[in-house]
């Protein structure tokens, strides 16, 4: 469920669209269907500017990535569940030159290796997205770890280093007919 983005506005602004915070939105959905059938509340805690860092801290009901143990509280009791995990589907730092509002490659090395941190130390997480592997002129977010061209940028290095221990792949059970298990 969700699928929320990190921030909303929760009234009327003359000449935009609407818009509700993360956190109003799973609250008023939880009212209009609190038996919801769902596995995880995505979530993509952006900042609230492109160049500020991962540990933003953001006006609840808006929430950025140091919030979503927050998030993840509060779905439990409106939705009255247990542990419900959050996904990061999406999370990312846009560079320059290719995003004149991006960061710097080594400054999006150091924002995806923190980020990579908060996300593990949060045990709510139970996925971390990486928006866009690569870049491409096709796709207006330039986020990615290789640039376009493939070149490797600084946040691979460190993107890779910090999600290694990580590895989060389901261990395959195979249950032979003797009764020996096989771990794969």
């Amino acid at each position: 469920a969700g699928a929320t983005s990190p921030r909303g506005r929760d009234f009327h602004l003359a000449g935009t669209q609407d818009s509700h915070a993360p956190a109003t939105f799973a609250r008023l959905v939880a009212e209009a269907a609190p038996d919801l059938d769902f596995d995880a509340w995505a979530h993509h805690p952006y900042p609230t500017a492109p160049r500020l860092p991962p540990t933003q801290i953001t006006r609840w009901p808006n929430v950025a990535l140091e919030q979503v143990g927050r998030l993840a509280e509060s779905i439990d009791d409106w939705f009255d569940r247990n542990d419900t995990p959050v996904w990061v589907t999406e999370y990312a730092y846009e560079t320059r030159p290719a995003d004149e509002k991006g960061v710097r490659p080594a400054v999006q090395a150091r924002f995806a290796e923190d980020a990579l941190r908060i996300a593990a130390a949060n045990p709510r997480i139970a996925m971390f997205v990486w928006f866009t592997f690569r870049d491409d002129p096709g796709n207006p977010w330039q986020s990615g770890l290789l640039t376009r061209g493939g070149k490797r940028k600084p946040a691979y290095w460190s993107y890779a280093g910090e999600a290694r221990p990580l590895d989060a792949r389901v261990e395959v059970v195979a249950l032979e007919p003797d009764g020996v298990v096989v771990r794969l």
